[in-house]
């Protein structure tokens, strides 16, 4: 219990420590800054190991403001205790370039015992930027070389932020060669994003590779690559029908690009199911950029695959407003016998968002009466999505003979906010509901439309002090947002 208590007092001290500096900092009290610092970084010595670490990564918290505690928390890389270790490397980089002088001391580290201790050590090298660009040739060797793949990526990450990208680069290609550094170079790879595009056809020769790790791994970096791995769409598409990495294949094509619409749209007409489902994933990765694909998905969610259906649904949704053409097949989709099928059009119907206006009577007279839970409180979701188009609709049912119906119309107008300007009068008689579960429900809603529900303010009172605590609460609270004042005092200081 005793170490639990200090424990605890550790972290109250240096809590204060931290925001006592970091206030005098923002308001430029230099001197008293460098105190606080000092005394952080005192703590660096502390007989407590845990106390050590704390302090250490308390000062990192303050970022450049504890450059001062540089030598000492480059002494710290040295402790006995790991954790000790591991903050002391955090802290040096977000001190950032101020802390150059510590780029020997963390180079050593990479090398460290400990997989924490590498991690953080090259992270802190990537934040110093190119003043640690001495870091390179170890980082180099250490991204692939090191036993961990958190170490790994971390070594290859820092790389990147150095800008030693060409270095790594050409070295990473050369690492595709060695079949027991291949996989470790191709996800160093992916690390350098759109600067790894000379390695492109390198990586697409080992899309066939016999290991599954190599290969879902170089579909990955392609994705990462994105644009200007378009070389690799023709390869990416033959895998759609993979077991293993198909649907790996579809988000790397998303991820690439416009480029590769037209291909994949043709991959619809296959006759092998998974590589028809994971176009149509990939389609949807694409969003808008897929916009001729929508004809060819809607014929989709008639297939009799209840799966192909629901992945034409989320594919369509996915492009959103562009795809409103799709929204009299998702009308119908509302009655599909599947579960499945249903929450997917429903989530596609409020993607396309006001442009599925259409779809309103049937979002409130199918989707809101689903037997599935999910579909139902999708479907209330959809309605707020389409907003001010689904406003008149959702108004009447305020005025429906069930209290679940009228408290759920409630609830779907406010999550609207202002949209709903129109139906305040009906949420304004909503507060006189013969159930109160529906008038807490109006009132609060009557706030998140805000000002613009002024209107409300008397019959708001009266209900601020019904005998209902529930109805009392939400009255007060839609006063509050209703008279908030109109501007931010914070605004234009």
């Amino acid at each position: 219990m005793k170490s639990k208590g200090r424990g605890l007092l550790i972290v109250v001290i240096l809590g204060l420590l931290v925001l006592s500096v970091t206030v005098l900092s923002s308001v430029g009290r230099a001197s008293d800054q460098t105190v606080g610092v000092l005394a952080l970084t005192k703590r660096l010595k502390d007989d407590d190991a845990g106390f050590r670490s704390l302090a250490a990564y308390a000062l990192g918290q303050l970022g450049p403001a504890a450059r001062d505690a540089v030598p000492d928390l480059t002494e710290a890389l040295q402790d006995s205790n790991h954790k000790v270790r591991s903050s002391s490397a955090y802290a040096l980089g977000r001190i950032g370039s101020s802390a150059q002088s510590a780029v020997p001391a963390l180079i050593r580290r990479i090398g460290d015992d400990e997989q924490e201790v590498r991690s953080s050590a090259a992270s802190a090298l990537g934040q110093m930027g190119p003043a640690a660009r001495d870091a390179v040739p170890h980082l180099l060797t250490a991204a692939l070389h090191d036993e961990d793949s958190r170490a790994r990526v971390s070594m290859a990450s820092a790389l990147n932020r150095i800008g030693a990208v060409d270095e790594a680069v050409a070295y990473f290609i050369k690492g595709l060669k060695d079949d027991r550094l291949r996989n470790s170079a191709v996800v160093a790879l992916g690390h350098c994003g759109a600067g790894a595009r000379e390695a492109v056809p390198d990586l697409t020769s080992f899309l066939r590779d016999q290991d599954i790790a190599v290969r879902s791994s170089v579909v990955s970096t392609l994705g990462r690559i994105g644009p200007h791995a378009e070389p690799a769409v023709p390869e990416l598409i033959k895998l759609l029908g993979d077991q293993e990495v198909g649907r790996q294949a579809a988000y790397a094509l998303g991820k690439i690009g416009v480029s590769a619409v037209s291909a994949i749209v043709e991959m619809l007409h296959d006759d092998d199911r998974n590589v028809v489902r994971h176009s149509m994933y990939a389609l949807g990765e694409l969003g808008p950029h897929a916009k001729e694909s929508v004809p060819t998905l809607v014929k989709s969610l008639y297939d009799e695959d209840p799966q192909m259906r629901s992945a034409a649904a989320q594919a369509v949704g996915r492009m959103g407003s562009i795809a409103q053409e799709a929204v009299p097949s998702l009308n119908e989709r509302l009655q599909d016998k599947d579960a499945r099928v249903r929450l997917s059009t429903v989530i596609a119907l409020g993607n396309i968002g006001p442009a599925a206006h259409r779809a309103v009577p049937a979002l409130i007279e199918t989707a809101l009466q689903d037997a599935n839970f999910q579909v139902r409180g999708r479907g209330a979701s959809a309605l707020v999505q389409i907003g001010r188009p689904a406003v008149p609709a959702v108004g009447r049912e305020l005025e429906a003979t069930d209290p679940h119906v009228r408290r759920w119309a409630t609830r779907v107008l406010g999550q609207m906010g202002p949209v709903a300007l129109e139906a305040v009068p009906a949420l304004i008689e909503s507060l006189e509901d013969v159930d109160k579960r529906v008038c807490s429900s109006a009132a609060y809603a009557l706030g998140r439309i805000g000002p613009a529900a002024g209107q409300a303010v008397p019959r708001l009172i009266e209900a601020a002090q019904d005998n209902d605590k529930a109805l009392r609460a939400s009255a007060v609270y839609a006063l509050g947002q209703i008279q908030r004042d109109d501007e931010d005092p914070g605004k234009g200081s």
